[in-house]
């Protein structure tokens, strides 16, 4: 596939081939990465590469970016043995030091992406691709606007706008980088492989939605531990659960079935105690997990308590 590609491509090559994203830091509505693009400008034997460093608006896909700098690599003389290509390279007057500049922008959060705990990321292939959440044999989708900043080197100006990926073809790879948890959304860093260019690029999911799907996966993740009998593993993915959305009730219910079934009666009250009182009791009082705790004060007093309610 890629001989065929590359064959087709001699007479009018990829301007751009790879484009490279890090993130640097984050706001609480944007993202500043520096982004590294490197193409060959129509012209087998130029190799350019370029820097900026560019503020995303994950709202709207919004960019503002600041030049910092462009190297030339010639190579036209690759006939004369021993010859490596000539460097013509360029650096911006104005151009603030990076963090002075992410500073400015507002952006703080400096090289703190946020855990995946295990879960796999990816988008769909097709139109209009969704987030893919898979842990185990689980998986969770949701819709997560996908936006390819390259727009930052095809247009004039400093301030443009992200284009938003509509589909993906049934070829391309989408593979999962960081995430990033902003104030009101979760972003994940996605390396786009379409087989003639490669780039990164941003799927933005309302935060409250991700962490609900993380919650559900961990939680499915805990309930396999739980009936495996591994009761202390499955606590930890139950607790893993709710600190990922903690008006989780299943979660929170199905780590008080796992504390009781190790014989704390103390910490499944805790959970217990957490949850609504309509229906609880007739609810406990037919799960069996709990019968390694029935009989301990602590969760006899419990119940006392939520009956008379």
């Amino acid at each position: 596939m890629w001989t065929l590609a590359f064959g087709l491509a001699m007479a009018t090559p990829p301007d751009i081939l790879n484009t490279q994203a890090t993130v640097l830091c984050t706001g609480d509505t944007h993202v500043g990465m520096l982004l590294a693009s490197t193409g060959n400008q129509g012209n087998h034997y130029i190799r350019t590469t370029q820097l900026q460093l560019v503020r995303l608006d994950v709202r709207n896909g919004a960019l503002e970016a600041v030049d910092h700098g462009k190297d030339v690599a010639s190579s036209i003389h690759f006939d004369e043995p021993g010859r490596g290509p000539e460097h013509e390279r360029s650096f911006p007057d104005d151009a603030k030091p990076l963090l002075q500049q992410l500073h400015q922008w507002g952006l703080d959060h400096c090289l703190e992406p946020s855990p995946d705990h295990g879960i796999e990321a990816r988008m769909s292939t097709g139109e209009d691709p969704q987030l893919v959440l898979t842990l185990g044999d689980e998986r969770r989708v949701l819709p997560a606007p996908l936006y390819d900043p390259r727009g930052v080197f095809w247009e004039a100006g400093p301030q443009t706008r992200a284009q938003r990926v509509e589909g993906l073809s049934d070829e391309t790879t989408a593979r999962a980088g960081p995430l990033h948890l902003l104030e009101k959304h979760a972003v994940v860093q996605l390396r786009i492989d379409s087989g003639m260019d490669v780039y990164d690029a941003f799927a933005v999911a309302e935060r409250p939605a991700y962490l609900r799907a993380q919650a559900f996966l961990l939680n499915s993740k805990g309930l396999s531990h739980h009936r495996d009998g591994d009761h202390r593993e499955a606590a930890r993915w139950f607790a893993t659960a709710l600190q990922q959305d903690p008006t989780f009730d299943t979660a929170r219910y199905n780590l008080a079935c796992a504390t009781a079934r190790r014989g704390d009666a103390a910490g499944a009250v805790t959970q217990l105690k957490g949850l609504p009182a309509e229906g609880l009791t007739q609810r406990v009082a037919a799960d069996t997990d709990f019968d390694r705790v029935r009989a301990e004060p602590a969760f006899v007093s419990f119940l006392e308590t939520l009956a008379a309610k």
